[in-house]
């Protein structure tokens, strides 16, 4: 396929130089090149079975994650979704092949989760299943599945003054002295209740993806970005209780790491391309460099605000 036309300025996504024309859904601020990584979409009218070694398939009743498979061929990963496209894996270039323009709307869902989580993996990053936020110098991430709150807490300490870095992926740099968190890109996803909480027009916003409620909200519309790398200073494990009280503990060890284990994005694939043993031990650095600490905290939105108080003052030196 022919190269990308050159544009004068990137796209800054992760804390990468992004060269594209692909509309991602998503303002990403301007930076100068040259590129880390290219990503180009083509349309194909079918996609042949790679000649690779499959090294992963999701479940058939994995919600939106069913019917993925990911590939290792000798110089690159394919990632494949059901019947839609898939994505080949480079090193300084991801080529989408789409069956259908029909498809557009899943190009932005697919590159900015699983596609560039794989991206940055296959290259040393440590991609957790987190929400970001630097607070007075500090990199914060709340580490929780789908539905635990991290988006909430961390819209309630963008809203309240602090900087943003990412929202559901936190991208951890393991390789210096200090652990880094990277800035993702300026955009929350929210559910209708959560969305409804923080934006009174939420209902305008667009939509994630058309079988689903979850919105797109600038980040624009709650705070400010934070565009540089930030030292990880502490993970949160938010869980949600029907207590009134609210408390913060160490999570120390073992304990530590298995929790960092359990908030891995991608655990299954990522394995498949024969990275377990380099995330575990990445994992266990973290862990061993940066506190871990169970956040307990009473459903509701009207509690979001002594949590974030709680969560400043943990912080103090």
């Amino acid at each position: 396929p022919p190269d990308l036309p050159h544009p004068n300025k990137c796209r800054s996504v992760f804390g990468f130089a992004l060269e594209t024309t692909v509309d991602l859904a998503v303002d990403l601020p301007e930076i100068s090149g040259p590129p880390d990584l290219q990503l180009a979409v083509r349309l194909v009218g079918e996609l042949p079975e790679p000649d690779a070694e499959l090294v992963y398939a999701s479940e058939p009743d994995k919600g939106a994650d069913a019917g993925v498979t990911a590939f290792r061929a000798a110089d690159e990963a394919i990632v494949r979704f059901r019947n839609t496209d898939e994505f080949r894996i480079s090193d300084s270039r991801i080529e989408c092949s789409l069956l259908s323009p029909d498809y557009d709307y899943l190009v932005p869902i697919q590159f900015l989760g699983i596609v560039m989580a794989l991206w940055m993996e296959l290259r040393g990053f440590l991609v957790l299943h987190a929400s970001g936020v630097e607070v007075d110098g500090h990199g914060v991430a709340f580490l929780a599945a789908k539905r635990g709150g991290k988006t909430s807490l961390a819209a309630t300490m963008v809203r309240n003054g602090h900087r943003f870095l990412s929202d559901d992926l936190v991208t951890l740099d393991t390789t210096g002295d200090t652990v880094l968190i990277r800035p993702a890109y300026p955009q929350f996803r929210m559910e209708p209740d959560v969305a409804g909480h923080f934006i009174d027009d939420w209902a305008k916003l667009p939509i994630v993806h058309p079988d689903h409620a979850k919105r797109r909200v600038p980040l624009s519309r709650l705070g400010r970005p934070m565009n540089a790398p930030v030292a990880l200073s502490r993970i949160y494990l938010p869980e949600r209780t029907d207590s009134s009280s609210m408390s913060i503990g160490s999570v120390r060890g073992t304990d530590a790491v298995i929790e960092l284990i359990r908030g891995s994005f991608l655990p299954e694939m990522v394995a498949g391309f024969g990275l377990e043993a380099s995330r575990l031990a990445k994992l266990a650095r973290v862990a061993a460099a940066c506190p871990v600490k169970r956040l307990r905290y009473p459903s509701g939105f009207d509690h979001l605000q002594d949590v974030v108080a709680a969560v400043e003052n943990d912080l103090r030196p």
